[in-house]
């Protein structure tokens, strides 16, 4: 995983600088889980994306996170393991989480919410994979096209996969932002055995 991942893990300096925030800390879990290469380019597009989400939404500039009592640089976990003959990827990042009151907003303007109900954990996590959902306030050539999640979710199923977003706790109505874990499931035989 630390090799497929190399060179995004060596942009985020670049990208950070672009936004004017630190350079994320990158820990890598992968238990010596190998892959096999045909598997490589979804892996390396389904990172690029998600890194480039967590670097523009949900880690806070270093002024925000010291005065939340934060390391002024954010970190971005990955941790690969194997679970019932599927290998599952999850990654995450101690920033704010995702802004789930803009999402909610957003889909109750596209008509896609009703405005008095109650929103499950479920529904939002849906709502991230909707085409042309983004939480961003003004599009960039980073983010606010609406493209990231829906890409993920594409990828990973042209795969045989699937992704699921899972909140850390069930969202109240008056929640701005949740943290979450991006969730990850491949067949088994996106990995090789190390002898």
């Amino acid at each position: 995983m630390e090799s497929l991942l190399d060179a995004i893990v060596r942009s985020m300096p670049e990208l950070a600088q672009k936004l004017g925030k630190s350079a994320p800390h990158v820990v890598i879990e992968d238990h010596n889980i190998r892959f096999v290469p045909d598997i490589a380019p979804v892996i390396k597009n389904v990172f690029t994306h998600s890194f480039r989400n967590a670097m523009d939404h949900g880690l806070e500039t270093s002024e925000e996170r010291k005065a939340h009592g934060k390391p002024d640089y954010g970190t971005i976990t990955v941790e690969v393991n194997e679970e019932n003959d599927q290998v599952v990827l999850s990654i995450s990042d101690d920033g704010r989480g995702l802004a789930v009151k803009k999402l909610r907003d957003r889909a109750i303007q596209d008509g896609l919410l009703d405005a008095k109900g109650d929103v499950s954990a479920k529904v939002l996590s849906d709502l991230i994979f909707q085409s042309g959902m983004s939480t961003a306030d003004n599009v960039s050539d980073i983010s606010g096209r609406g493209v990231g999640m829906d890409a993920i979710r594409q990828f990973v199923e042209k795969a045989g996969g699937k992704i699921e977003i899972r909140f850390n706790q069930e969202p109240k109505k008056d929640s701005e932002f949740l943290s979450f874990i991006s969730r990850i499931t491949l067949p088994s035989s996106c990995t090789k055995k190390v002898a």
